[in-house]
């Protein structure tokens, strides 16, 4: 039976047939998942549904309360390893206890806590850091660090890194994805070992083999995989050509970047060789540096069959460093489950929200304007308020988990149970590049990655409105996709696609290292038909907040006090997701990652199937 699609209508009428709808296509999903799904393995319980009335005391308002106090100024901005994290953890462990969670986290003894420290290190590049290409007419380029080249290091230790006559190559997209659907590899027979390799960002467009020109980017475009993959390459360094287009922002981006503090685990998690240098470089740079320049490599990398190459050129220069190592803290909560009898006590289902902000600005210029959709931004901050509070980034996510958290709670009072137990983390350093939720992945501590069958994430909040539509960033890569579907009829709605598939937002937020892993996950986030609104009302609300709040000082608790009813839509993405979540806490099998996907070999791999 295929999935059925209703577009409600704000009346009465739509909202029935919604309802008459939704009970067809739960039938359908119960027989589906009785067949395997795309996995080939899910069977569904006797009941799957929640009815409509455990919803009566369901109350969205303490979502607000959670963001008041946490994006309060007495928080300072919860930066990464200050009084602020401090604060916010022992806020958000005390709630989940006292809504009947236990402490996921093992602190010796048999005693049990709720904190998982996350080791990491800052490091910060001096101005005086540089880079010389020597090129093949005998000619010198010399590039300093936050001009046109933002240079970092995967070395652990030492405060000077040099670098003296390494050869360079030309990796095209540094993609190694052969054995995937797209057949693609750059590296295919080509030894990188040792030298410093400079990449186009983004993924090939000029055919079909990543879905052209218009198709959604990949975990193979995203930057963060190129240094992942040339770790695993043991190349020595690794250089990003920047542009505009391919990057999705300006230069500015970069330049703040360098002048800013680089975070990381330490030590890395990542398989492979350290980079001694890792970083990116200007186009123009680049058009200096190789005859062909960017336009030309651009054309060259597209082509089905291009193979990193050699280039005429030797780089050498000295990158000058100040470490500090600290720690950030994980929150993790654990319900178990509340079926009697049950036998899938230690298979889990987790759900995240980073807890983590950008802190106190220690002077006029902000770490955040470093945030990846800023870089056509001019950014400007009262000269009172020093303060990133990060009011819908995140502490809403934040409030949401929480409101779930009583909503499971109390739900064996309400006569349903859970067959699986439900983790909730708040990870650290997300704003750092995912640095809490990538060492939880790494080292998980309340349900091993093979007991968890699958992830949710909150990053957000709607403040905007209701709509008619929900978006399950990541949903379409799984079995999570019907479910969600299911879930989302329920509630009078209907599941759209990702509205900016071209920015890869699946693989910018704390689901990433679970999906790497091979546990299908999806972020929920809420659609672009607005009851009541023209068709441009998404792109004005959003885009404004995107332009003058986003990372901003200004991302505060007033705003959104200052939309008319902000938490009608939170409470559509809140009841979704409870259904969500209670079909897969009640699953006698798993959702697969559909078999195409870059992730289902993880998958894979982790079940040993």
């Amino acid at each position: 039976m295929g999935v059925v699609e209703v577009k409600p209508s704000s009346s009465g009428n739509g909202r029935l047939l919604a309802f008459l709808v939704s009970i067809v296509l739960g039938v359908a999903v119960q027989l589906w998942m009785g067949r395997g799904g795309v996995g080939g393995n899910v069977q569904a319980p006797g009941l799957l549904r929640l009815p409509s009335h455990v919803f009566y005391s369901f109350n969205i308002s303490e979502v607000d309360e959670h963001i008041r106090i946490l994006a309060s100024d007495e928080f300072e901005g919860r930066g990464v390893g200050t009084i602020g994290e401090e604060k916010s953890v022992q806020y958000i462990a005390n709630e989940l206890m006292s809504r009947g969670f236990h402490g996921g986290a093992a602190h010796g003894n048999g005693i049990e806590s709720f904190f998982q420290p996350v080791p990491l290190q800052g490091v910060f590049t001096k101005t005086s850091s540089h880079i010389n290409f020597l090129k093949a007419d005998g000619s010198n380029l010399k590039l300093e660090h936050g001009d046109s080249v933002a240079l970092s290091t995967d070395y652990r230790q030492g405060n000077l890194i040099h670098l003296e006559e390494e050869e360079v190559y030309f990796g095209g997209y540094c993609i190694n994805a052969g054995e995937s659907s797209h057949g693609w590899n750059d590296f295919n027979g080509v030894d990188v070992s040792g030298a410093v390799v400079i990449c186009l960002v983004n993924q090939p467009r000029q055919d079909d083999s990543f879905g052209g020109k218009d198709a959604a980017l990949t975990y193979y475009g995203r930057w963060t995989y190129k240094f992942e993959e040339l770790r695993r390459q043991g190349a020595k360094g690794a250089l990003l050509i920047h542009t505009d287009e391919s990057a999705g922002y300006g230069w500015s981006v970069i330049g703040c970047w360098a002048d800013t503090e680089n975070v990381r685990l330490d030590p890395l998690p990542e398989e492979g060789k350290a980079l001694a240098v890792r970083g990116w470089i200007s186009a123009s740079a680049i058009d200096q540096a190789v005859p062909l320049g960017t336009a030309g490599l651009i054309d060259e990398a597209s082509k089905r069959g291009f193979r990193a190459r050699k280039l005429q050129l030797i780089v050498g220069g000295d990158l000058r460093l100040t470490r500090r190592f600290f720690a950030g803290t994980n929150v993790v909560g654990v319900l178990p489950s509340t079926c009697e009898g049950s036998t899938s006590d230690e298979e889990a289902v987790i759900l995240t929200a980073h807890h983590d902000h950008f802190g106190i600005a220690p002077d006029a210029v902000s770490q955040s304007d470093c945030g990846e959709s800023s870089g056509e931004v001019e950014r400007e901050r009262p000269e009172e308020d020093l303060i990133y509070n990060g009011a819908l980034d995140n502490a809403s996510g934040v409030g949401k988990l929480l409101s779930v958290a009583t909503f499971f709670g109390g739900l064996k009072r309400k006569g349903f149970c859970t067959r699986r137990k439900l983790v909730l983390v708040t990870p650290t350093a997300e704003e750092a590049v995912l640095l809490g939720s990538s060492y939880y992945a790494a080292n998980p501590v309340a349900a091993p990655l093979g007991k968890t069958v699958a992830m949710m994430n909150f990053d957000g909040m709607n403040i905007w409105g209701e709509t008619e539509d929900v978006v399950g960033l990541g949903a379409e890569f799984s079995d999570i996709q019907r479910l969600l579907e299911a879930s989302a009829n329920e509630e009078g709605m209907v599941v759209s696609g990702d509205a900016e598939p071209l920015q890869g937002l699946f693989y910018r937020s704390d689901q990433l290292p679970f999906a790497r892993a091979g546990v299908p996950a999806v972020k929920i986030t809420h659609g672009k038909s607005y009851l009541g609104k023209d068709e441009g009302y998404f792109d004005r609300v959003v885009g404004d907040y995107n332009q003058h709040r986003y990372h901003q000082v200004n991302d505060d608790y007033e705003y959104i006090q200052s939309h008319d009813n902000p938490y009608e839509g939170a409470a559509q993405e809140v009841k979704v997701s409870i259904r969500l979540l209670y079909s897969l806490l009640n699953g006698s099998g798993r959702p697969h990652w559909k078999p195409e996907h870059a992730f289902a070999k993880a998958q894979a791999e982790l079940l040993g199937e």
